[in-house]
């Protein structure tokens, strides 16, 4: 009986189904990698938005309540200075109508229509 050659071709599929399963292994890295930057930038996103949040309830600091002070000072003397400005005069009464004339105000010469000749 001639001898079989399985040795030859079970390396040959070993190798292959080897040469398969690391070429999957690769792509799921891969898409492991890709989704783990995808988390990663969502977490980076998320914190800054919590940091956000986070200083719109912090309490306000002594510089920030120095600024506003001031502000406010300087709206104070704005307003007081518009009070305190002398006011117009006030105009003229408007003088009474008179009548030019009795009789109503021009009107427009009626249009006659003009149909075109011929036809």
């Amino acid at each position: 009986m001639p001898k079989k050659k399985d040795k030859p071709d079970s390396s040959r599929t070993d190798s292959v189904r080897s040469a398969v399963d690391q070429a999957f292994q690769a792509g799921q890295a891969q898409f492991s990698r890709e989704r783990a930057q995808e988390v990663v930038e969502e977490l980076a996103q998320a914190a800054g938005r919590v940091r956000d949040v986070i200083d719109d309830f912090r309490p306000t600091t002594g510089e920030e309540l120095r600024e506003l002070r001031e502000r406010i000072e300087r709206i104070e003397a704005r307003l007081a200075s518009i009070e305190q400005a002398p006011k117009p005069r006030a105009a003229a009464a408007p003088r009474a109508k008179t009548s030019r004339s009795t009789t109503s105000p021009r009107r427009a010469a009626p249009t006659t229509a003009r149909w075109p000749r011929g036809g």
